[in-house]
Parts: C-alpha cells; structure tokens; sequence
C-alpha cells in the first residue's frame, strides 16, 4: 500500500514520513502516522506535470495551486490524517502514488 517511516521526534515534535497508493475511496481513507497531525503535507508523485501538493492544517487546507482541500484532506482526531478523492482536489487517485511529511501537534 505504500511505506511508513516511524516517527521521529524533532525539536519537541514529532515527524513522520512515507507514501500511499491511492484507491480512489471517496470519503475516509485514514493513513495512520501514530500521532495527532497539526500539519500535513501531501505531493502526487505520479502526476508530477499536475503539480499537484497539498497542506493541510485542523480546519483548512490548500493545494499548490491555491484549491481549497478541506473536504479532500484533513487531520483526523487522534491518528494521522484523512484522504478523499474530490474534484479536481483529489489526494486518493487510483493508482497514484503520494508521499507525505506529517508534523505531531
């Protein structure tokens, strides 16, 4: 499904970093990092052309090119963060591949 470096503590926070391979699940998909997210940063390495990067931070998030993506990605409650495939914010394409930094609160 993809990789997973265990978190590593950096200053007081904790960073984890790895990849997904999207499934194109609409709403929900959960990719767990081990710690509450308060900042997420998404980049689709398959449609490098699209330049398509997100982040995403409690309550708000914005692709590179300024496309709003709260619906798409956000932190979830007490694990990781939440992907969806969303119009033309989509971080959960079938078959793309995404890596990601996450940053502990």
């Amino acid at each position: 499904m993809g990789t997973y470096n265990p978190p590593a503590s950096a200053g007081g926070a904790t960073i984890a970093t790895g990849s997904y391979t999207g499934d194109d699940v609409i709403t929900g998909r959960q990719i767990t990092t081990g710690f509450k997210c308060s900042a997420v940063i998404i980049f689709n390495a398959t449609d490098i052309q699209a330049l398509e990067c997100c982040i995403a931070i409690p309550s708000a998030g914005r692709t590179f090119t300024g496309t709003a993506v709260t619906t798409s990605v956000k932190p979830h409650a007490t694990d990781g963060f939440i992907v969806g495939h969303y119009n033309k914010a989509s971080f959960n394409d079938s078959g793309e591949i995404f890596y990601y930094w996450a940053i502990s609160e």
